[in-house]
């Protein structure tokens, strides 16, 4: 089934970078104005529809207000197709929606929460098995991914393996691991940024614990870690 929706979006996405482009060629060659000014207007929908397909809604909205708004809308009206009066509408409606976008943008990304939660559990149950690969499976296997933590910088999956292989080697004693306070933002449409704690704990009691950012990437294998920074907060002050 998620074969057949994967062939679907991909066929999708073709046609409408088809479209696009006949759209624009259209513009461009048309010798009647009014109709470059409906290829031109259909353009920016089309570009919109391809901003909302990579996650950008905010680029798409931009898209629709300056392209199909106010650009085409203008137009029209220097052809004398629509009254400058209703130009003036088209052209302040989709501001106005844009504003109001960029108001009451959330904090945080609750579309991608739900994918970093799921994520953090599975890594989470990696770690109290045992399986240290699957414990890296989130990050991106490139030699541009790094983790900073008490070892310092490391890049590329290797090292990042090797600053955990001692916790996971044979007869390896591991606290339990989970992961609390979740919070997640993005930067559409490649980047999230989570922020959460980790806790290492032993019947109920905490042992370790601290803070980690977590910058992600979507890949064409989902959303993976491109960079980690971890710490750990200081140890109770003895009495």
């Amino acid at each position: 089934m998620d074969e057949a929706v994967s062939v679907a979006e991909a066929l999708f996405d073709l046609l409408l970078a088809a479209l696009i482009v006949w759209l624009a060629w259209g513009a461009l060659t048309s010798r009647s104005l009014f109709r470059a000014v409906v290829l031109f207007v259909s353009f920016g929908l089309s570009m919109a529809l391809a901003w909302v397909r990579l996650d950008a809604p905010d680029v798409a909205l931009a898209e629709i207000a300056v392209s199909a708004g106010l650009t085409g809308a203008l137009f029209l009206a220097a052809l004398g197709r629509v009254d400058w009066s209703l130009a003036a509408v088209i052209v302040v409606l989709p501001m106005t929606l844009i504003g109001c976008r960029l108001s009451v943008e959330p904090e945080q990304d609750v579309s991608l929460e739900p994918y970093v939660a799921q994520m953090l559990k599975t890594s989470a149950a990696a770690w109290n098995r045992g399986d240290l690969e699957a414990f890296l499976s989130d990050y991106q296997d490139a030699a541009s991914t790094t983790f900073v933590g008490s070892q310092g910088i490391l890049s590329g999956i290797d090292e990042i393996r090797g600053n955990y292989a001692s916790s996971f080697g044979p007869g390896a004693e591991r606290d339990s691991l989970r992961f609390e306070s979740i919070r997640v933002r993005s930067l559409p449409p490649m980047i999230g940024i989570v922020t959460a704690r980790w806790v290492l704990h032993q019947e109920g009691v905490t042992r370790e614990s601290g803070p980690f950012t977590l910058v992600m990437r979507r890949t064409g294998t989902g959303w993976k870690i491109i960079h980690d920074h971890s710490s750990s907060d200081p140890a109770p002050a003895e009495n």
